[in-house]
């Protein structure tokens, strides 16, 4: 067992990216174009540097697209949850 973690993310600390065709990336764990997001929990799955961990929250305006960057680490899989909105594709799928 460990100690509990607490972390707010106040709206000025966290990474923001607004891009030219209206979509938003608010950036919580991980990076994204030079941006870094914010470090877990100290003692989390997340904390250790072989999972990879990224959290990113995406509104896209409908026909865009976005580039999230695979990990480097061989066996990181990514999962994707679209949360509304029209479908989308990940790797042509």
């Amino acid at each position: 067992m460990v100690e509990p973690s607490f972390k707010m993310h106040w709206a000025e600390n966290v990474n923001k990216l607004n891009r030219e065709d209206g979509g938003k990336l608010t950036l919580f764990a991980w990076q994204y174009k030079g941006m870094r997001g914010g470090d877990p929990p100290p003692n989390s799955w997340a904390a250790n540097p072989d999972n990879d961990v990224g959290i990113y929250h995406v509104t896209l305006p409908e026909g865009s697209k976005i580039k999230i960057p695979k990990s480097e680490i061989e066996g990181v899989k990514r999962t994707l949850y679209m949360i509304e909105g029209a479908q989308g594709t990940v790797d042509g799928r």
